[in-house]
């Protein structure tokens, strides 16, 4: 997984193509996804119209957790993996600023 600089460096990239403009928020991250992370599989457009917003399904895990933390994860590996990825979040946060 790429790091926050380089994702938003990416992210900035696919915006800059007019098709990806005016794209879908689905669309774009199966653009970012094909693009810079090595997506393979066709997804057939028909298919990808009825999936779930990727944004939406975040944010909802998040309520849930906040609301309910027996549903936090349990893995010591992932916990680790999750408070590292917030702190370089905001130290790239705080940096930019």
């Amino acid at each position: 997984m790429a790091d926050r600089p380089t994702i938003d460096l990416n992210v900035q990239t696919l915006l800059k193509t007019n098709s990806m403009k005016n794209s879908t928020t689905k669309e774009f991250i199966f653009a970012y996804w094909k693009k810079f992370d090595g997506l393979k599989s066709r997804i057939d457009v028909r298919v990808l119209k009825h999936l779930t917003d990727p944004e939406s399904i975040s944010r909802s895990r998040r309520k849930a957790v906040e609301q309910h933390p027996r549903l936090l994860p349990t893995s010591l590996k992932l916990i680790r993996s999750k408070r590292l990825k917030e702190r370089q979040m905001k130290k790239h946060y705080s940096n930019s600023n």
